[in-house]
């Protein structure tokens, strides 16, 4: 596909319009344009969240095709001690606009800060991190819950009776509970039917004591489900955003008969892009929090995938220079039959880092890669855990079996960061704050060697030159790419405020 390039300027954001010939159509998101020199637009405050975050994790996730948020996962108020369970969501349009924040129903099981998260098929995972009293080596596991899941509302059956409903308008909804054997949320709750309306006449208003509209709703079957949950509004006349919990129903009833009661619960259902029970799965080897994470497909296998976790600290002050890998379904996000976390240990990176920052360079971060079906990891920066800031940059190609190459240095950064945002894109690898450990606006961009660009091979780069900034010094950041956007969350900033703002670049 080829657009006019008059049509198109730098920081622009397009959506690709497919049609098929019977008129059936998507619309995929999203396309940036840069300058042809690939530079990025300047950073802009765009947003704001619930609460100040260091050390957080952020993702972008998919309950749909259409349907997409930006996740802010943990952290901390300005230290360990008070890492934090929440974890909030923003709806993230077409065009990388972020909407409003909430927080997610299904908090963390546990505080974590300084680990690190990545989604793959609708799952969620976080990685490592701290817990306020140490290093973790844990893995746990959310679905991004899947509107397709909930159940479908059927039929309607109305009667005449002594107990039912009065005039007006009353909404419904219904979803399944899980059973405990589920194996993506285990007891855990789908999101909610679509809002079933009821409109009744005014023949049964509440004056006319004799008579009341009693319906049936009848909904399909869930597979795995153990049990059932029908929300109604408290009244009649009520928005569908204000619906209760009415009633609780065994698996083996998929009907509800309304008698008029009263809502038994001022809860409400899940909203579209909650996840769902966190599950605690396999742990690593070792303890790490500052960890790199990344996922990257199986060259030769692409219904695999691997999730790779990288350096941070251990238990003891000194960093890991180790990395693991775990083998998932690269569809569903779920792990392979008995997959467990598996290490190289004649393979670490050139030295032991924590609050590195992990890229995952593939086809779509680049253009310049020899072989497509190439991913590249590169472990960049960070610190060595006794006060040294590293300008390392390591580098390694995913292997058929998910373990790595030999790691290989490129060149390197400078100066040297840690705790940074980062961002691989547009054949060039970025950095935001966290110049020499401790909060800046610096950015720093690499170009990625390869086709089209003579200055190596891959792996190599070159040119860690200065690049678009931050708008405030920032340390100890979130930082994902999404919808043609970098996003920058959070961190701390010279005077130890912790910031609750998002900072954006088209790329």
């Amino acid at each position: 596909m080829s657009v006019p390039a008059a049509q198109m300027t730098a920081g622009m954001i397009c959506q690709v319009h497919v049609e098929n010939g019977d008129g059936a159509y998507f619309t995929y998101s999203a396309v940036g344009i840069t300058t042809p020199a690939e530079n990025i637009e300047s950073m802009v405050i765009t947003s704001t969240m619930l609460e100040g975050r260091r050390g957080l994790s952020a993702v972008v996730g998919n309950a749909t095709a259409s349907a997409r948020f930006l996740y802010a996962l943990g952290g901390d108020s300005g230290s360990y001690a008070t890492a934090k369970t929440s974890i909030e969501l923003a709806p993230l349009s077409g065009y990388g606009q972020l909407g409003q924040w909430r927080y997610a129903a299904n908090a963390l099981p546990a505080p974590r800060t300084d680990a690190a998260a990545v989604v793959v098929g609708n799952l969620l995972y976080l990685v490592g991190g701290h817990d306020g009293t140490g290093p973790k080596d844990t893995t746990l596991r959310a679905e991004i819950l899947d509107p397709n899941d909930a159940p479908h509302i059927v039929d309607l059956l109305a009667n005449v009776a002594a107990d039912g409903l009065t005039s007006g308008t009353w909404h419904y909804r219904v979803s399944a509970v899980m059973a405990g054997d589920d194996p993506t949320n285990p007891d855990g709750e789908t999101l909610p039917s679509d809002p079933f309306p009821v409109q009744v006449p005014d023949v049964f208003s509440p004056r006319v004591q004799a008579q009341r509209l009693q319906v049936t709703l009848v909904w399909d079957p869930v597979p795995g489900a153990q049990s059932y949950r029908v929300y109604r509004t408290a009244g009649p006349n009520m928005s569908v955003g204000d619906v209760q919990l009415l009633a609780v129903l065994p698996a083996t009833e998929t009907e509800y008969t309304e008698t008029g009661s009263e809502v038994i619960s001022e809860e409400g259902p899940l909203s579209i892009g909650d996840v769902g029970v966190w599950q605690t799965l396999v742990s690593m080897s070792v303890p790490r929090a500052g960890l790199g994470v990344g996922a990257a497909l199986d060259p030769s296998e692409p219904n695999i995938a691997y999730i790779y976790a990288v350096g941070g600290q251990g238990t003891a002050a000194l960093a890991h220079s180790s990395y693991e890998v775990l083998a998932l379904d690269a569809g569903t996000g779920e792990l392979q039959s008995g997959a467990t976390w598996l290490g190289d240990p004649t393979n670490p990176i050139s030295v032991g880092r924590m609050r590195l920052g992990l890229y995952v360079v593939d086809s779509i971060a680049s253009t310049r890669l020899t072989n497509p079906e190439d991913t590249w990891i590169y472990a960049a920066g960070g610190e060595t855990g006794v006060g040294a800031i590293s300008k390392v940059v390591d580098a390694a190609k995913v292997s058929a079996g998910g373990f790595l190459g030999i790691w290989e240095s490129v060149t390197a950064m400078s100066p040297g960061f840690s705790g940074f945002g980062l961002a691989a894109a547009a054949n060039q690898l970025f950095v935001f704050g966290g110049q020499g450990g401790e909060p800046s606006s610096s950015g720093k961009s690499a170009q990625i060697c390869g086709i089209g660009n003579p200055c190596g091979s891959p792996p190599d780069v070159q040119n860690w030159n200065a690049g678009i900034g931050l708008l405030l010094d920032r340390y100890l950041v979130g930082s994902v790419v999404g919808a043609a956007n970098i996003f920058i969350l959070g961190g701390v900033g010279p005077a130890g405020q912790i910031y609750d703002t998002v900072e954006q670049a088209v790329w």
